[in-house]
């Protein structure tokens, strides 16, 4: 993903193209967390693309199981890639969800929005969500703003599960072949 990323030369990938790549991703985050474990380094580097066009996650490197009881694990803070992490690893006490604020920042990059530091405040969430082109539909916004939800109180990310089934990903997952 991040060379064909890198290949359109600053411009964005079309929506459908987006939802193609990344609905079968957000499927191997959902099995992967449903098996209690976290990637911890999701970024377009670490998906690939198959000839028919469907992503894969790559790199299970920085890969750790968790305890499902508590659904938060204390880990090393400071692993993956910056730009890419979510604010709760900083407190090293966090959850599988930190791939989903990573799956929703691969939503950024992929729609061509420019982010140069991690997003670590709800006004650095907003201003980068302000650069997603007006041309995407709300269902897909909805998507990103679900996915870059910075836990607070009450206030959670959503699972892959949940995210799947949203309007912009539910009919794509859908349509995925059994494997």
């Amino acid at each position: 993903l991040a060379k064909l990323i890198r290949e359109t030369d600053g411009k964005r990938l079309e929506e459908q193209q987006i939802g193609q790549i990344l609905t079968p991703v957000l499927e191997g985050l959902r099995q992967m967390h449903a098996e209690r474990m976290m990637h911890r380094d999701i970024k377009p580097g670490n998906i690939l693309i198959s000839d028919e066009g469907l992503g894969m996650v790559a790199d299970f490197g920085l890969a750790k199981f968790h305890e499902r009881a508590s659904r938060q694990a204390t880990m090393t803070a400071g692993v993956g890639t910056l730009k890419y992490m979510a604010p709760e690893i900083e407190d090293g006490r966090y959850s599988a969800t930190i791939d989903v604020w990573s799956f929703g920042m691969v939503l950024l990059d992929a729609a061509g929005v420019k982010i140069t530091k991690a997003l670590r405040n709800q006004a650095d969430v907003d201003a980068a969500l302000a650069q997603i082109p007006s041309s995407y539909s709300q269902s897909f916004k909805d998507v990103v703003v679900a996915a870059l939800t910075i836990n607070s109180g009450d206030v959670m990310r959503p699972s892959a599960l949940e995210l799947l089934k949203m309007p912009f990903f539910l009919p794509l997952f859908a349509a995925l072949p059994d494997v």
